[in-house]
Formats: C-alpha cells, structure tokens, sequence
C-alpha cells in the first residue's frame, strides 16, 4: 500500500520514535553484560564468538553505543512531532524516518567494528598438520 497526500507528522514521529525506543532497549542489555554468547542476539562476528571475553568487550561497546543512537533517534522523533509542519508529502515523512534509522544502523556497526580494532590480536595456534584444529580420524597423514 502507497502513502499518498498529505500525512501527519504525529504518524512520522511515531515511527520515529518507536526505532528509537526499541534500538535502545535491544541495546541496554547488551551494555550491562547480561547477553551471553549466542547465535541469536547481540554483535555477532567470528571476533566477538572466538571467546567469551571476546564476546563481552564487543557487546558492551555496541551496546552503550547503541543505547547513544537509540536515544538519539528517539529525541530526534520528538524533534520531528514538535517542528515539522503538516500537510507535507508521504516521501518526506518516509525521509524523516528512514534516514534517521540507517544512520543509526551505520552507528551501530561502526560501534562494533570499532571495538573488535581495540581486542588484542590472538595467533591461532598450528598443529602439525597445518590446520588450527587436531588431526581428524580419517585423515591418512596425521603427521
């Protein structure tokens, strides 16, 4: 369905806000340290899953770097309520909105790169037979 004709910058706001809220409340868990390593939720990258210290160092900044641009796009809704005028296109609206949340998304991704560049350098360690794992069963030269 296509928004035509003019829209209520109530309605943008909303949305607005919304993300806003949901960005920095998925966030706030992850920033105090209670999401463990997991396949589902939270910043998952093979730096962030090689270890759980690994884990926690990256959540924790994407998480309080999230908590940041949550509340920023929810404020940034309130903004949106209070200044634009109405009687405005449905493109705008959509602009108000969805510019805001992939900035925030580029944030949040920053924010996670950003912290696995701060991690120490592990060197995997080499067996013998030139993998970073022991030698499998069926391997006919474990040597």
């Amino acid at each position: 369905m296509e928004l035509t004709g003019p829209v209520s910058p109530g309605a943008a706001a909303a949305w607005l806000a919304g993300a806003g809220a949901l960005i920095a409340l998925l966030s706030i868990p992850m920033w105090l340290g209670w999401v463990r390593r997991n396949v589902v939720y939270g910043a998952r990258t093979s730096t962030s899953l090689a270890s759980d210290e690994n884990w926690q160092a990256v959540n924790r900044h994407a998480g309080r770097e999230g908590l940041k641009a949550g509340v920023a796009v929810l404020v940034l809704g309130g903004a949106v309520w209070l200044v634009v005028p109405t009687g405005l296109s449905a493109g705008v609206y959509e602009a108000l909105v969805g510019v805001p949340v992939v900035i925030a998304a580029g944030w949040l991704l920053r924010a996670v790169l950003a912290a696995e560049d701060r991690l120490p350098r592990q060197r995997v360690q080499r067996w013998p037979n030139g993998t970073s794992g022991p030698p499998r069963r069926d391997d006919p030269d474990p040597h």
